[in-house]
């Protein structure tokens, strides 16, 4: 089996790009892997739709598929590769910033803080175009929940003024 490709180019893109550099290849291995093991998943289920099998197993697989033992900085990288190529990527993005998993707003600003730490090493170290593609890509998503979240849990002007 293969992994369903939707951009083709943009995956041959980032198999060029790292094929020289250890930890670029070992996040692709990890795509490979767990890509595979999702779209198994999706295909073995006729009672279930992509969305729900990728909630139900995404996790549970992405321990599986994680025999190289990969970074929470690698993951972010491998889910950025998957919603760019893989036929099934956006509803895996989808999940994983979804909306339900971050409504704590402490928790949202953790996270904001930790990408904004990771970006920072990525520019200082020049890490490869991977990993900080990856980087910018959740800083983007985790700033328009961040923002959803401040309008639904604040009703009044001033106390969302006081987030900002």
């Amino acid at each position: 089996m293969n992994l369903k490709i939707k951009d083709e180019l943009v995956w041959a893109e980032y198999k060029k790009n790292n094929q020289d550099d250890g930890y670029g290849l070992g996040i692709l291995r990890f795509v490979e892997r767990w890509g595979l093991m999702m779209q198994a998943a999706i295909e073995s289920s006729s009672d279930k739709t992509p969305e729900q099998v990728i909630e139900e197993q995404a996790n549970a697989l992405m321990r599986e598929a994680d025999s190289e033992g990969i970074t929470g900085f690698m993951y972010g990288a491998a889910v950025k590769v998957l919603y760019d190529c893989w036929l099934y990527g956006d509803q895996l993005v989808a999940l994983t910033v979804g909306v339900a998993r971050l409504q704590d707003p402490d928790l949202v600003k953790l996270r904001w803080q930790a990408f904004t730490k990771a970006l920072a090493v990525a520019v200082q170290h020049r890490v490869t175009e991977l990993v900080a593609e990856s980087v910018l890509f959740l800083l983007r998503k985790v700033h328009i929940l961040e923002a959803w979240i401040i309008r639904r849990n604040f009703t009044g002007r001033e106390q969302a003024h006081e987030l900002a």
